[in-house]
């Protein structure tokens, strides 16, 4: 009776560990991150019309099994005159989607979520791997490796960006 006892606690212990590693090795941050209070804000679709001056392109999403949350990366293009402000990000995919941001303090990996990200005018920011990018929690719907997802972004000037994202493995590391 103790061993099984023993055997259930060291399953479950390797259970958590796995999915506390598998979310810290999406983003190269440390494990723990989870989505606990100050993460939980669920962003409503962007819903204004398209920005004639800010695009995305190359998104792909590191897609790991519940409930570690995955990752969003791609480039935002700002080819305007004025800086630009992400407020949010959206996807009819995802029931939660944040933006975040990764930073390093005294040697150690922490990630936030932000509330916003400024896209300086005549600039190009690559939300990627150790920096800002976007994370993505409760898949509506089974999402393969390959197949592709709308990902939008909220400016704070009423306009959206819309992209699609490809669908790679947790192994990815780039697209």
């Amino acid at each position: 009776m103790n061993t099984l006892l023993l055997r259930g606690a060291v399953f479950a212990g390797s259970l958590m560990f796995f999915v506390a590693g598998a979310g810290a090795a999406s983003h190269g941050d440390t494990p723990g991150h989870g989505s606990g209070a100050g993460h939980a804000a669920m962003a409503a679709p962007a819903a204004g019309p398209l920005s004639k001056t800010v695009s995305a392109s190359q998104c792909w999403i590191r897609l790991l099994p519940a409930p570690a949350p995955s990752g969003g990366f791609l480039v935002v293009q700002n080819a305007g005159t004025q800086d630009t402000v992400v407020t949010s990000a959206s996807s009819p995919d995802f029931g939660m989607v944040m933006l975040h941001q990764t930073t390093q303090d005294q040697g150690m990996s922490k990630m936030a979520m932000v509330h916003e990200i400024v896209i300086h005018a005549g600039t190009t920011l690559p939300l990627k791997p150790g920096s800002y990018h976007v994370m993505l929690e409760q898949p509506t719907h089974p999402i393969a490796v390959g197949e592709h997802v709308q990902l939008d972004l909220a400016l704070a000037d009423g306009e959206r960006v819309s992209t699609s994202c490809e669908i790679k493995p947790p192994t990815a590391l780039k697209y």
